[in-house]
């Protein structure tokens, strides 16, 4: 089953507003907590936690991950020729022919990384240096300027 750009659009808004949504009720739930803080300022109360937001971003991050190696598998099986015995015969067999799912991959385990990175930061309190929180994300920035330059180059190439 193939989804046309319209499907696949409206899944990606739907993500995005359960996200949102699960942002939205944890800084609401900060709030309240700060106010019930300040009228009952004797009691050592803790800051909530952002459990629903985290298991929104983990259930999304596993379905791109399902979907990318999916796309994988699918490409491999169609292709002829594709039996494997080992690792480096799947990466001498993928590499060349499509570089898409080698950068999907990255883009989304630096994504994980950095919402590690970032919820222990923000929310654990963990002392992870700023430069460390950001790596990730400045990887994704140059992989994405790589594969953005790389299109407009054939683009010009063909014209």
């Amino acid at each position: 089953m193939r989804f046309v750009p319209g499907q696949r659009c409206l899944i990606v808004w739907l993500v995005l507003m359960l996200t949102l949504i699960a942002l939205v009720m944890y800084l609401d739930s900060l709030e309240g907590f700060r106010q019930l803080k300040e009228s009952q300022s004797n009691q050592n109360l803790e800051e909530p936690r952002p459990i629903f937001l985290a298991l929104v971003l983990f259930i999304t991050d596993l379905a791109s991950y399902i979907t990318v190696f999916y796309k994988f598998y699918h490409f491999c099986v169609q292709t002829p020729g594709s039996k494997f015995a080992n690792l480096t015969e799947v990466w001498q067999f993928i590499w060349p022919r499509n570089q898409y799912f080698v950068a999907q991959l990255a883009v989304l385990t630096l994504k994980v990384l950095f919402q590690i990175f970032l919820f222990l930061r923000l929310i654990f309190h963990v002392d992870v240096p700023i430069l460390l929180i950001f790596i990730p994300f400045w990887g994704i920035l140059l992989i994405i300027l790589y594969d953005l330059t790389m299109r407009l180059y054939r683009i010009q190439k063909e014209d």
